[in-house]
């Protein structure tokens, strides 16, 4: 019930009001309030979003579980909302014939959402294989990263692994060679999010809506801090052929992938995600539970060996064990006990922790110059940081989106400067 306050503060009020007050048709008073306290009832029988989550998590691991008795079909419009949170309906719709008693409204819904994710990979994996085959021309070395790796690497069918996108990773010498291809395949730059540092937002429009974005990155993640926990010469250190996408597609090994993952998961947990026009926060959605159970069911020894040491190392050791926990609650992913136990020895108080639990902005751009090596990069830094581009500015103040830039960057910097001067000093 504690998900319906208002539902539930307006039926009271329904089934409150007229005390104390004389009824003409006492009969038809009751009547009145039992329909009333029977939709009460109705509210509170609905399931909890973490039922939800449950059931389709069922789903995945293949239990096929049938419609709950209790669930009425106007349930279908709230899970169908779940299902689409959690980036899944290709992977449910796969097994459409094996749902039981699910609405047919939902199952149609599933249906759409396969077949709309079917139309986009074959439309995407066309625009990606001509700027991969511009890059291999350039003698361009690339790394695909997150979904389009993991769809092409581990899933058995690419359309089953939801994304928007693709994350491409090149060194920082070639990032103007990679800019070249990705205008020469008609991409073009677009307003990525201000305060990312190390990477960049090219689009190919089309005329159907269904565009098509490459993330163009030169360091996997764009903190230098999290960098500690992995580095760009980690993914190209160990990097295997991406099957069915030819040659030059190339992915990092299954480890990096998994700390990508899980360092991607603790990230979205803690500052949120779009999600359409929407900020969404948390970092267990189901997609992100299968991409760790496809990456680690394949792990052996050495690997798992492999994953340990690097978490230790890198100060990331409990971003990895929420994955493993996540897949393991949602999937029965299987991990070795003593994995647990060396990763749970780990030290919780690292540079990477303390910087994803930081509540401040300010401290986390102060930590991140400090990691900076070298005084012509945090200069970079610190002027990416203190002069956003002019779109951010307008954006950030609409009031005054007709004024000079310089009053609206002496107007952001006056509301930053102190505190960001006090953080310096410590």
């Amino acid at each position: 019930m504690r998900n319906f306050p208002y539902a539930r503060k307006a039926l009271l009020h329904r089934i409150t009001a007229g005390y104390g007050q004389p009824s003409a048709d006492v009969a038809g008073g009751r009547r009145g309030h039992c329909q009333a306290w029977q939709a009460l009832a109705h509210l509170r029988r609905m399931p909890s979003t973490s039922s939800i989550d449950a059931f389709l998590a069922s789903a995945l691991r293949g239990d096929d579980p049938a419609w709950p008795g209790d669930w009425l079909a106007e349930m279908a419009a709230r899970v169908a909302d779940r299902i689409a949170f959690h980036g899944i309906d290709y992977a449910l719709f796969s097994r459409a014939d094996m749902r039981p008693g699910w609405p047919k409204a939902l199952l149609q819904g599933l249906r759409r959402g396969a077949m709309d994710r079917v139309f986009w990979e074959e439309m995407h994996v066309r625009a990606l294989l001509r700027v991969l085959g511009g890059l291999r021309q350039a003698s361009v070395e690339s790394v695909l990263l997150k979904g389009t790796a993991l769809a092409y690497g581990i899933y058995p069918d690419p359309a089953a692994r939801g994304r928007g996108d693709t994350d491409l990773l090149v060194r920082e010498t070639d990032v103007k060679a990679a800019r070249e291809v990705l205008k020469s395949a008609g991409f073009v730059r677009a307003n990525e999010p201000f305060g990312l540092y190390f990477q960049e937002m090219w689009v190919q429009a089309r005329d159907d809506g269904q565009d098509h974005i490459v993330d163009l990155h030169w360091r996997p993640v764009d903190s230098p801090v999290l960098q500690q926990a992995l580095c760009a010469e980690d993914c190209f250190a160990d990097t295997c052929e991406v099957q069915g996408l030819g040659q030059g597609a190339n992915m990092p090994d299954r480890v990096s992938l998994f700390l990508h993952g899980a360092l991607n998961q603790a990230w979205h947990a803690r500052f949120g995600y779009s999600m359409g026009a929407t900020k969404v926060f948390g970092g267990e959605r189901l997609v992100w539970a299968c991409d760790t159970h496809l990456l680690v069911s394949a792990f052996e020894a050495r690997d798992w060996g492999n994953l340990a040491e690097r978490a230790l190392a890198g100060g990331s050791a409990p971003v990895c064990i929420a994955a493993l926990e996540w897949a393991r609650t949602a999937l029965g992913t299987e991990v070795p006990g003593d994995v647990f136990e060396r990763l749970a020895t780990a030290e919780t108080d690292t540079p990477v922790m303390r910087y994803l639990h930081s509540e401040s902005n300010q401290a986390r751009f102060v930590a991140d110059l400090r990691e900076t090596p070298g005084v012509r990069e945090k200069g970079r830094l610190l002027a990416g940081a203190l002069f956003p581009p002019a779109w951010h500015l307008r954006q950030l103040y609409p009031d005054d989106a007709d004024s000079p830039l310089a009053f609206l960057h002496m107007r952001r910097l006056s509301r930053n400067f102190t505190r960001s001067g006090r953080l310096l000093r410590r």
